[in-house]
């Protein structure tokens, strides 16, 4: 009798360790406007990110296979988002060139010959104009080209981004550039042929 007296309190107190260990788990959530929600009843909507007392992840399989996980997943975020940043301001600082590019050539072709074709053939006298458009229109070219390897990276971005989240863009993703004055990819690689 006091065997089974000494077993039950044992198991009693084996219970109550256990129950006092679960008790000190407590779930983490992410809710869907981004704030972090601790307890067992978390708001609709919002996703379990963890257990705080627990070194197990979460169990619900909100990790997809292929994507980040949620703490790689806000880094991933972060990181691409500042890379679509560079991108769109590199593109928009090399559409004002392309603005500053043509009006110097508009500029130098109203400008008349200082030498006339034929002076310049027979005399061998450099024409000016001629040499400043040619470079002109070569910075032209050349800034083209980097807006047309900007386009190609912020595509291998954009095809990045999906790829993490297979094969759809997520909300906080504009799969768009904010560049009102760019060459669109089709003109930078008609200009380019």
């Amino acid at each position: 009798m006091e065997s089974q007296l000494w077993l039950l309190i044992g198991a009693t107190l084996l219970g109550a360790l256990v129950g006092s260990a679960q008790s000190q788990t407590i779930q983490k959530w992410k809710t869907p406007d981004g704030t972090l929600y601790f307890g067992d009843k978390p708001p609709a909507g919002s996703m379990k990110i963890g257990e705080e007392g627990s070194n197990e992840p979460p169990s619900n399989g909100s990790s997809q296979e292929g994507a980040p996980r949620s703490a790689e997943r806000e880094r991933f975020s972060i990181d691409v988002s500042r890379e679509r940043t560079e991108i769109e301001k590199a593109l928009n600082n090399n559409a004002e060139r392309i603005e500053e590019v043509d009006e110097q050539i508009a500029e130098v072709q109203r400008a008349p010959n200082v030498v006339p074709p034929w002076m310049e053939r027979r005399a061998g006298f450099k024409n000016e104009k001629a040499e400043t458009l040619r470079e002109l229109w070569s910075q032209k070219q050349t800034t083209l080209a980097t807006i047309g390897d900007l386009w190609k990276r912020f595509d291998k971005l954009d095809a990045k981004v999906k790829k993490a989240y297979d094969g759809k863009a997520p909300d906080w993703w504009r799969s768009t550039l904010s560049c009102p004055n760019c060459p669109g990819r089709s003109e930078v690689e008609r200009s380019l042929q």
